[in-house]
C-alpha cells in the first residue's frame, strides 16, 4: 500500500517536471518573439540612423559643389585659377576624396586638348595637378559621358577610377557660361571604402554589417575587411533575387530576409530599405541569428540544467522514501511472522 503511494507520488513529480519544461518552453517562444520584435526595432532605428549620416554626406557634397559654381563662371577665363577652387572645395568637404572640372576637348586653345584640373586629398594634405592626358582620357569616361548626354546634376558610380585607383561615387554637374553654353563637367569624387567605414564605424551587434547599394543593386559601400567580402556578395544576392522571399514591418518600408549561409552553417535576418530622397539608394544591414538569440539560449539551457538538478534531487528523495518504505514494510512483515510463531 505505501509502495503504491510511494509510486504516485513519483508520477506526480513526473509530470509536474514535465509541466515546468513546457512551461519552460513557451516562455521561451514568447521571449524569442518579443526579442524579434526588439530586433525589427533596433534595425529599422540602425538603417534610419545610417540614412540620416548618408543623406547628410549627399547633402553637403552636393552644397560644397554648388556653392562653387558661380566662382567657377567668373573665373573661366583664367585656367590657373581652377586648382585653388579645387583646392578650396576639398578643404571645406573633409569626406570629399577629389574634386575636378573636366573641360570639353579644345575649349582652352593655349591648353591641351584635354584639360582637367583636379585636387586630390591624401595623407600629407590636398594636393593640385592637371590630370588629362594620353594615359587618362576623361572623355571615355562614364561620369563624363554621362553628365554631357543628361545636361543635369547627377550621381554617378560606383565605378573604379583610372586616376586615383579607387572605387569612386561621383557627384557631377555640367558647366555653363553666363550665355549658356556647355564648357564641361565639374564633379566630386568620394571614396566608397572611407563612406564604408563611416556605415560600419558602429553596428547594432559586433558581426552584424551595413552595405549601401545603387538603384541598379550595385554596392557602393560596405565592410572594408576582405574576409566579408563573400558575406556581403551572399546578403547582395539575396536582396536582388526576386523568387527569395521577402516580409515587410508593419508601417515601414523596411523589408526582412531569414538565410541561411551554408559555408558557415548559420541563419541570418537581413533588413533593407530604399532611401527615401534622391540618389534612391539601398541600405541595408545583416545580423546574425546566433548572436542576436545568444542571451535567450543561455538563459533556457540555465534554466534546463536547473531544471534537470531539480528533477534529480526529487528522484533521489523519492528514492530514499521508497527505500524506507521498503524497509518498514520488511520489518513489519517479519514482526508480524515473529507474533505469529508466538502465538
Amino acid at each position: 500500500m505505501r509502495f503504491g503511494k510511494a509510486t504516485t507520488s513519483l508520477t506526480i513529480i513526473i509530470v509536474a517536471v514535465l509541466l515546468l519544461e513546457l512551461l519552460s518552453a513557451a516562455q521561451y517562444y514568447y521571449t524569442r518573439n518579443m526579442m524579434e520584435d526588439e530586433l525589427e526595432k533596433r534595425a529599422e532605428m540602425e538603417l534610419t540612423t545610417k540614412a540620416i549620416i548618408t543623406n547628410g554626406l549627399i547633402d553637403n557634397s552636393e552644397q560644397s559643389l554648388k556653392s562653387h559654381i558661380m566662382e567657377i563662371k567668373r573665373n573661366l577665363a583664367h585656367p590657373d585659377t581652377m586648382v585653388n577652387i579645387m583646392a578650396w572645395t576639398l578643404k571645406f568637404s573633409p569626406h570629399v576624396m577629389g574634386c575636378g572640372i573636366a573641360f570639353n576637348p579644345g575649349y582652352y586653345h593655349d591648353r591641351d586638348s584635354l584639360f582637367e584640373p583636379y585636387a586630390i586629398r591624401t595623407d600629407s594634405g590636398i594636393h593640385c595637378m592637371q590630370i588629362a592626358g594620353d594615359n587618362f582620357d576623361y572623355t571615355k569616361k562614364g561620369f563624363f559621358r554621362y553628365i554631357q548626354r543628361k545636361k543635369t546634376n547627377s550621381w554617378v558610380g560606383p565605378y573604379d577610377d583610372a586616376y586615383v585607383k579607387k572605387r569612386v561615387i561621383t557627384y557631377a554637374i555640367p558647366i555653363y557660361t553666363f550665355a549658356g553654353d556647355t564648357v564641361g563637367v565639374y564633379g566630386i569624387d568620394i571614396n566608397c571604402d572611407t563612406l564604408g567605414d563611416i556605415l560600419n564605424s558602429k553596428n547594432i551587434y559586433p558581426s552584424s554589417f551595413d552595405f549601401l547599394l545603387s538603384e541598379k543593386g550595385e554596392l557602393i559601400a560596405g565592410p572594408t575587411d576582405p574576409s566579408m567580402k563573400r558575406k556581403v556578395d551572399n546578403a547582395i544576392r539575396i536582396i536582388n533575387d526576386s523568387t527569395v522571399s521577402k516580409h515587410g514591418i508593419k508601417e515601414s518600408c523596411i523589408h526582412i530576409v531569414y538565410y541561411h549561409d551554408d559555408e558557415e552553417d548559420q541563419d541570418l535576418t537581413l533588413f533593407y530599405a530604399v532611401m527615401r530622397d534622391s540618389p534612391e539608394w539601398q541600405i541595408a544591414v545583416t545580423c546574425y541569428d546566433n548572436e542576436v538569440y545568444a542571451p535567450l539560449k543561455e538563459l533556457h539551457l540555465r534554466l534546463l540544467l536547473i531544471s534537470l538538478l531539480a528533477f534529480g534531487v526529487l528522484l533521489f528523495i523519492v528514492g530514499c522514501f521508497a527505500r524506507n518504505e521498503e524497509k518498514l514494510k520488511q520489518k513489519t512483515m517479519q514482526e508480524q511472522r515473529i507474533a505469529g510463531e508466538l502465538r
